[in-house]
């Protein structure tokens, strides 16, 4: 049986023995740091009298809870822990008053225009609806317009609402003329004996060109005069212009022996119209024919034939005293 090996002892002295070593102490635990309270409640003060908690030792401590996780938009602001901070959006004011007002004064000036925009249209529309007359004007007026004027290229009545009748179209213009060989006898004694100036002319045809009718327009002296002209021949229905034939239209043959009836009637409707009178005469235009003189059987049917020619008479002169009237005043 071997024996141990004896430990090596140096020359001339005893047995080595390594040193013994100080015990090495625990190491001291690493503090944690706790990530700050997402929101921190303030930390009441500490009562007036009372005790300093003692300490305790880092060994007794429970860890912190570990927070949830938090998206990092959503973590407070820095600050001192314990003292509660303002929201970033927090600055004093009503949230978004801003913007509220911006959004007002756009909404006024896009309003603002139309408004102004629609108050214009509507008054613009409200003047051209009053209707004045101007009776320095109308009383010249026969003689400030042009004869195209005076005399349209269509006699319409302005104020029938319903429709048209057939129109008659303008032939021929006649110059100028005084008062006298232009009228009948019986309007040319009344227009000169109430101061007439002159008298115009022209000559239509019915669109169906089977009518003729010469329109007269005689100046006198002031509307009560015309008025009374109309008093004294209203009730007549015979021609009381002479026709005006014109070379190279459909009136050409238009003449005495065809005019059948006619008319004559003072031009406005109150005092303050135009010294006017209007006057005409209507006919057929076929030659071959005395219209109102049937032959036989038919001879009863003569003066319907008559009557229909003074119905013309009488719903052409009114139309065109209208017209003219609302020419002269504006109307």
């Amino acid at each position: 049986m071997s024996q141990p090996p004896t430990p090596y002892q140096p020359y001339g002295g005893s047995a080595y023995e390594p040193p013994r070593s100080a015990p090495i102490p625990p190491a001291p635990p690493v503090p944690q740091v706790a990530p700050a309270a997402p929101f921190a409640q303030p930390v009441p003060p500490a009562a007036p009298f009372a005790q300093p908690a003692q300490p305790v030792p880092p060994s007794a401590q429970q860890p912190p809870p570990v927070p949830p996780y938090a998206h990092p938009a959503a973590a407070p602001p820095a600050g001192p822990v314990g003292v509660p901070q303002p929201s970033p959006a927090d600055t004093g004011r009503p949230r978004g008053r801003k913007r509220r007002v911006f959004g007002i004064l756009a909404t006024i000036s896009a309003v603002v225009p139309l408004v102004l925009a629609g108050g214009l249209t509507y008054a613009a529309i409200k003047n051209h609806r009053i209707q004045t007359g101007n009776d320095a004007f109308a009383a010249v007026a026969w003689h400030n317009l042009r004869t195209e004027e005076v005399f349209p290229d269509f006699l319409r009545d302005p104020y029938l609402t319903g429709e048209q009748p057939q129109g008659w179209a303008r032939q021929g213009l006649a110059e100028q003329k005084d008062c006298r060989g232009v009228l009948a006898d019986k309007l040319t004694e009344a227009v000169i004996a109430q101061g007439c100036v002159s008298v115009l002319r022209a000559t239509y045809v019915h669109v169906g060109g089977d009518m003729a009718a010469t329109v007269a327009l005689a100046v006198v002296g002031s509307y009560q005069q015309a008025t009374e002209i109309a008093e004294e021949l209203g009730s007549e229905r015979v021609p009381m212009v002479v026709p005006m034939a014109v070379p190279g239209t459909a009136a050409a043959g238009w003449s005495r022996k065809l005019a059948y009836a006619g008319r004559a009637r003072s031009v406005g409707l109150a005092t303050n119209s135009p010294p006017y009178v209007a006057a005409i005469t209507v006919g057929p235009l076929d030659p071959r024919r005395q219209y109102g003189k049937l032959p036989g059987d038919w001879a009863i049917s003569g003066r319907s034939e008559q009557k229909l020619y003074q119905g013309v008479a009488d719903e052409l002169v009114g139309g065109y005293a209208r017209t003219f009237d609302h020419l002269a005043n504006g109307r």
